[in-house]
Parts: structure tokens; sequence; C-alpha cells
């Protein structure tokens, strides 16, 4: 269960370092704490076999635009499992109007947001 805690710690880092949204972060924080309980109940430690078989069985219960979310946060887990760091696949603020935002405006959606 370490390894997962490191891993999503640094994924947090990513994230709020690159300007991704706070509901982008919230969606993959609610992601950390479903699965992690998942693995916590199961009584295992992180795999992407696990995380398959955890999005597989679960995916029915996310709300509409969270499994995209689910499912990318669970794809940069196994980047960081496997090569140490996000792929730049998985990097998907070319994909966000909010990185392009000026800090002014940002701040009044990230207002409005919350």
């Amino acid at each position: 269960m370490q390894v997962f805690k490191q891993i999503t710690e640094q994924i947090r880092g990513y994230l709020s370092n690159n300007n991704y949204c706070k509901t982008v972060i919230a969606t993959n924080e609610n992601c950390f704490k479903k699965f992690g309980a998942y693995l916590e109940e199961k009584g295992v430690d992180y795999s992407p076999e696990a995380a398959n078989e955890w999005f597989t069985s679960h995916q029915d219960q996310f709300a509409g635009s969270a499994v995209s979310t689910y499912k990318m946060a669970l794809l940069r887990i196994k980047d960081i499992y496997e090569h140490g760091e996000i792929q730049p696949e998985h990097d998907t603020r070319h994909l966000m109007s909010y990185s392009i935002l000026s800090d002014g405006l940002k701040e009044s959606l990230d207002d409005f947001l919350d």
C-alpha cells in the first residue's frame, strides 16, 4: 500500500504543478480514495491487474465524465509504477482550456466551482 500512496502523492504534485483545474484534481482524488479503499479491503498491493479489475467491476457506479477521468488517473498510476513518470500520452494539459486562462480568470473559475 505504501507504493500506491507514494505514486498517488507524486500524481497530486504533478497535477497541481501543471495547472490542472480543481475539478480534475478532485476527481483524481476521489479515484485514489475509492481505489485505495478497494486495495485495503482486498488486502492487496497496487498492481496494474488490480487496477483493471477494480475499474472493470466498478465503472458502472461512476458518474458520467468520472469514468474517463478515473481511467486516466489509473493510467497515470500505471505510468509511474512502470516508468517512474507520467507518459506524454497521459498528460492531458493540451486538452484543457483551463491551462490557457489568465490567473485572474482561473481564480474566478475556481471560486465559482468551489
